[in-house]
């Protein structure tokens, strides 16, 4: 199984694929908006063939704006 591990952020999103127990970091994507954030992540998300997508949900407020970005 393939994983996309997905550490949100707004201004960069840190990226770690895994097919096992062990995560390796992917990249670092710069974004403008919410928009473009999630868009770059949905593009890479269809190029990699991933099957599931693993996001890392902080506390607060911006664990509201990370459960906005994964609706």
């Amino acid at each position: 199984m393939r994983y996309l591990g997905v550490d949100f952020g707004l201004k960069r999103i840190g990226l770690a694929i895994s097919e096992g127990n062990l995560a390796t970091p992917l990249k670092v994507v710069e974004v403008n908006s919410f928009k473009d954030a999630t868009h770059q992540v949905l593009d890479l998300i269809k190029k990699g063939g991933f099957n599931k997508v693993v996001v890392g949900l902080p506390e607060g407020k911006m664990g509201q704006t990370v459960l906005g970005f994964i609706k």
